[in-house]
Formats: structure tokens, C-alpha cells, sequence
């Protein structure tokens, strides 16, 4: 875990320190962020939050299992634009997407976005990254803050 305190933020990160450690699930990382809230909080600090992000990052190491990202449909329902060179498909070894969306039951909207990148592990392995956030206001209390 890394816990960051800034004046007007607090980061809480899991942080993966083997690759078969399990991911403990965002209830887990909530309440230890909810407890740490409380730690430092008093009780304007519920209902002076101003805004909330929620970030997710996974990383599939797609080169592994395919030989480029016209495959890429067949594990996640992705599929990248088909460029031609020449009159025939390009074998793609990178993407970009960005999607934005509202979503009012959190006052706020949602992003996600496919990128590539290589693994600094081994520096070959080509990996497809998948972030995800959520950023919103939750209703002034803890218990908003939960529910969001």
C-alpha cells in the first residue's frame, strides 16, 4: 500500500509487489481509505470533499497471445480500426481509445481508456493497458461517500 498527503488530496494505492499477489477487491481499498479518512478527518471533512476519483489500471500482456491487435476481439470486446497498407490489413502493434461517459449516480462522468505499452519487467512484452475513472462529487456525508 502507498498512502500520498497532499493539502487538498489523499492517494491510497494498492500496489502489486509479485506478480501472483491477488488484488484485493475495491471494497477492501475503499474501507482502507475510508479508514484512513477517518484517522486525519474531523467533522467538517465529509461534507467539504469536493470531488472523488476512482482509478483502476489492468495490464494484458496481449503479445503473449497473439501475434498483433487485430486478434485482440477475441479476449476483450475490443476491436481497433483495420488500417490498409496497400490494400491489405496492417499488422497493428499499438492502439489508443478514449471514452467518456456521464454517469449521474455519482454527479459526475467516467473515462476509459485503451493504450499500449511495454512491460518494464522484460522490456519486450507488448502490454495492452486498460485504465478506468471515475471522478464525481458524493453527497455531503460519509455515508455518500460510501455509497459513491
Amino acid at each position: 500500500w502507498l498512502v500520498q498527503m497532499q493539502f487538498n488530496k489523499i492517494y491510497l494505492n494498492w500496489i502489486r509487489k509479485a506478480a501472483d499477489d491477488p488484488y484485493p477487491g475495491f471494497e477492501i481499498v475503499r474501507d482502507k481509505f475510508l479508514r484512513i479518512l477517518d484517522l486525519i478527518s474531523n467533522d467538517d471533512t465529509y461534507t467539504s470533499i469536493k470531488s472523488l476519483d476512482l482509478n483502476y489500471q489492468n495490464r494484458f500482456p496481449w503479445s503473449l497471445y497473439m501475434k498483433d491487435l487485430s486478434e485482440l476481439h477475441q479476449f476483450i470486446n475490443y476491436k481497433p480500426a483495420e488500417v490498409l497498407i496497400g490494400g491489405k490489413p496492417a499488422q497493428l502493434n499499438n492502439a489508443f481509445s478514449r471514452y467518456l461517459f456521464l454517469e449521474n449516480a455519482i454527479n459526475g462522468f467516467g473515462s476509459v481508456s485503451v493504450n499500449t505499452a511495454t512491460d518494464v519487467t522484460d522490456g519486450k512484452t507488448q502490454l495492452l493497458t486498460i485504465d478506468f475513472t471515475l471522478r464525481g462529487k458524493p453527497a455531503e456525508s460519509k455515508s455518500g461517500l460510501i455509497s459513491w
